[in-house]
């Protein structure tokens, strides 16, 4: 609880420190209010008041309820955020003092990690990844695979015995897969500032590849397809499943990329 405390002062400096320009012009607009008010209990009154019109309180709390709308890569990617900004009455204003303090957040936190984003990053995994769990049937339901057993050889596949015997994964384990499976073999992470339109696009199409889509590359020419199967496996040393008959958009990709 102490150290939440010291959090929330720093935090709490280092907005009005941006605010205002410094700590200092801060301190002085604080004590002015102190002395403007004829009492302690005034005092608490106006300062509550002024916090409330300085910081993004309200604004916040919309964004808090809109992210609380994404159960998975599939709701994030299809978030609605236009409609979330129409209907809070978020102005462009209301926006940039959101972005702002949250950048502010971002400093404070990585100055208590002396700037070492890799310290952050442990401290984040260990705090909050075990506390968000999301089930390997959710999982394979955000992946399109309607076989247990075939999304069970592509999991192996890219983590060979890694996921036996687990029903649940925590949230970096999550991203992790929904990048190996949904990525083009160009991408090494996910962008979603740039390339949203793509990741929607890439769910609208649909995220699994058939025998039969991936033949329609090679004019249904079955032997090519095979063929391609086997350079895979052979030059890029990519060890396809045994009777996989269903493929992951990532793998399709770096298949269909020789076929064409």
């Amino acid at each position: 609880m102490h150290q939440d405390g010291a959090l929330a002062t720093e935090l709490f400096e280092a907005f009005y420190s941006h605010h205002y320009g410094s700590l200092e012009k801060a301190q002085e607009v604080f004590s002015a209010l102190q002395a403007s008010a004829g009492s302690e209990a005034e005092f608490q009154e106006k300062l509550n008041e002024k916090i409330a019109g300085d910081l993004p309180v309200k604004e916040m709390q919309a964004l808090n309820e809109l992210m609380l709308q994404v159960t998975g890569f599939n709701s994030l990617v299809n978030l609605d955020i236009e409609n979330w900004v129409i209907s809070s009455n978020i102005t462009q204003e209301k926006f940039d003092r959101i972005v702002a303090f949250i950048k502010i957040f971002e400093q404070v936190i990585l100055q208590k990690f002396n700037q070492d984003k890799e310290a952050l990053k442990a401290y984040l995994k260990y705090t909050f990844a075990s506390k968000i769990m999301f089930s390997i049937k959710e999982t394979r339901e955000e992946l399109m695979f309607k076989n247990q057993k075939t999304f069970k050889k592509w999991l192996n596949h890219f983590y060979p015995g890694k996921f036996d015997n687990r029903r649940y994964i925590n949230i970096l384990e999550y991203a992790d897969i929904m990048q190996k499976f949904i990525l083009h073999p160009d991408e090494t992470s996910f962008d979603f500032e740039n390339k949203l339109p793509d990741y929607q696009k890439r769910l609208n199409e649909g995220l699994i590849f058939p025998k039969s889509r991936l033949k329609k590359f090679t004019r249904h020419d079955y032997k090519l397809l095979q063929a391609e199967f086997a350079d895979n496996e052979e030059i890029l040393k990519l060890a396809l499943p045994k009777n996989a008959d269903f493929f992951p958009y990532s793998i399709a990709q770096n298949i269909i990329k020789h076929l064409v």
